[in-house]
């Protein structure tokens, strides 16, 4: 049964880790739906449709990452709200959000679907893998609008403190997931279109679930006469942090389009290599996501009841906790790199040190990357929407023009350095940013101040 959770009292580090630890399961599931895709098409399809899958992620990743901003702006603003105690607005922001968030979805999701073909052309996707590429990312596109839903459901949950209920949902859907796939691909010989549709049907069960849950176990999210029609207050406060978040995310997904542009030039084994790659380092080296996730709902209602030094003794407990976790992954990443790429082939060869070069490298720089998404996260949080878009186009243009450059002269390992390359600058700027501690500016309750 879901419970939500007061940050604003008790020892911040139990507290955030234990919000954590359920987070961090959530992101590594959610990961495991593309990387179960990836892996059933590698296996039993072959390593040109692992490359086709694999090339689709930078665009879908766009789309998605734009409703992510606008689900982030809900988040902050319902998290706030309930650090003041303030549940009429928190209403007010679930019902106003709702209809933000599902026509972002339907209009995105809708447009991508329609010209997924031109847009996998225009990164330059090898002619002989953009056919399957085009089915995977049309299927996936359409079924954004059931993410957008369950990425709701769970933004509501996570602000009122309760990031078990979410986790467990995904855990169910993950084994939808993956027997779907396997069943749609060996059985039913369906490709590439088979690891889609299985992806979208779980999605349809974790949105059932996630909206069932929250209207029998969240009277708090119930919304009322008074809070159902959108409330244009609500709306201000939502896109001042969507917006900027939403900018931020595509911001991000685009650079991810740049790369693997660059990474397309150089052929469907590098781009399986690279692909494999990426989705293992989104399972091991990310799992810090969860500590960032903490920090920013731990902010908000923190900011929220204007207890600022409390952010910054969670902000402390959560660089430390990342620092654990990056050299566990390092270590990880260089003992079992090979093993983990081989899971998505039975060819080897090549495409599996192409994949494990790309991990060594992007391990080395997972300090980085946490410390970014720390950043941004607590910044987001404390409604400073603002810096996320510096961050993003610090890391944004520091990523492209290193991988331009470097790949010229030394391939595709160019285009791996490059992202360490730009996630060094964009932490530096976050930090900074942090430490000079503008954002106790930013929040959007105001009341007397309390002694933390």
């Amino acid at each position: 049964m879901p419970k939500t959770r007061d940050f604003t009292t008790g020892n911040p580090t139990p507290l955030m880790l234990k919000f954590a630890v359920p987070m961090m399961f959530t992101m590594v599931l959610q990961n495991l739906y593309h990387t179960v895709n990836m892996i059933v098409v590698g296996r039993f399809v072959g390593q040109n449709a692992l490359a086709a899958v694999g090339t689709t992620g930078s665009i879908s990743m766009l789309v998605l990452m734009l409703i992510t901003g606008a689900t982030m702006g809900m988040s902050v603003v319902i998290s706030q709200f309930y650090g003041a105690k303030d549940l009429v607005n928190v209403k007010k922001a679930i019902s106003t959000s709702f209809y933000l968030i599902l026509s972002l979805a339907v209009i995105c999701g809708g447009l991508g679907a329609i010209f997924a073909r031109e847009l996998l052309l225009l990164t330059q996707v090898p002619l002989d893998i953009v056919d399957d590429a085009s089915i995977y990312l049309r299927i996936f596109l359409i079924g954004s609008i059931a993410t957008a839903m369950y990425n709701m459901a769970v933004a509501i949950m996570r602000s009122l403190g309760d990031s078990l209920t979410p986790m467990i949902i995904l855990l169910i859907s993950s084994v939808i997931n993956i027997t779907l796939s396997i069943l749609f691909v060996t059985q039913f010989s369906h490709g590439v279109a088979g690891v889609a549709y299985a992806t979208v049907s779980a999605t349809f069960f974790s949105v059932l679930a996630s909206w069932t849950i929250i209207w029998k176990k969240l009277p708090i999210a119930h919304p009322t006469r008074e809070t159902l029609k959108p409330d244009s207050a609500i709306i201000k406060m939502v896109l001042k942090i969507g917006i900027p978040s939403a900018i931020q995310h595509s911001t991000m997904a685009f650079g991810n389009v740049i790369i693997q542009t660059i990474i397309n030039g150089f052929g469907p084994i590098v781009i399986a290599g690279f692909s494999a790659a990426t989705r293992i380092e989104m399972l091991v080296a990310y799992a810090p996501g969860g500590v960032t996730s903490a920090m920013q709902v731990f902010t908000g209602q923190n900011v929220g009841a204007q207890l600022y030094e409390r952010v910054r003794q969670g902000f402390r407990s959560a660089v430390k906790v990342i620092a654990i976790f990056s050299v566990c992954s390092l270590t990880v990443l260089i003992i079992f790199g090979r093993s983990l790429v081989g899971i998505f082939t039975t060819e080897g060869g090549e495409m599996i040190e192409i994949g494990y070069r790309y991990l060594v490298i992007s391990g080395a720089g997972a300090m980085l990357i946490g410390m970014m998404y720390l950043t941004r996260a607590t910044l987001t949080g404390a409604g400073d929407g603002l810096a996320v878009i510096y961050i993003s186009i610090i890391e944004l243009a520091m990523r492209i023009s290193a991988a331009l450059i470097l790949s010229t002269y030394i391939g595709y390992i160019g285009a791996f350095i490059a992202t360490v390359i730009g996630w060094a600058a964009a932490s530096s700027f976050g930090f900074f940013r942090y430490k000079r501690g503008k954002w106790t500016e930013k929040g959007f309750v105001k009341q007397p101040v309390k002694l933390s």
